[in-house]
């Protein structure tokens, strides 16, 4: 596995779920991320609605442990180090270890969107229990 990229957030670093998302929900979210206050908005609804804004066909529910969670995203090609957009502030707008981050967010209510490789694979998990998925392009 290497380190994540480096990346360009010149934008909004919320630009790099794009490419997860419903069609019918990128006009609305390009619209907030080019506001002020708009990474803020879409951050407050990792918990609550953006299960419904990601596109279905890339997402698989997950039900296991993050060290299980670790190995499938590491066979699908997941990076040692991942960009996390998350609720938890400790953690939010960081590239840190996918091994750290996925025992840190796991089960704990609070949304959280993890790029795993850039533009292919990710994991989101929501406020409620048992939101877990995988999400692949």
């Amino acid at each position: 596995m290497s380190k994540f990229p480096q990346i360009n957030l010149a934008v909004s670093d919320t630009a790099l779920m794009r490419p997860f998302l419903d069609k019918s929900h990128l006009e609305r979210f390009d619209n907030l991320i080019a506001v002020k206050n708009g990474r803020d908005k879409i951050v407050r609804e990792l918990a609550h609605k953006f299960m419904d804004k990601i596109n279905k066909q890339y997402i698989t529910l997950f039900e296991g442990n993050p060290e299980e969670l670790l190995g499938i995203l590491i066979e699908k090609g997941a990076l040692d180090s991942c960009y996390v957009i998350s609720e938890r502030k400790s953690i939010d707008g960081k590239i840190l270890p996918l091994k750290t981050v996925l025992h840190e967010i796991f089960s704990y209510d609070m949304g959280a969107f993890i790029l795993c490789l850039p533009s292919k694979l990710a994991y989101f998990e929501g406020e409620a229990i048992g939101e877990h998925w995988i999400l692949e392009i």
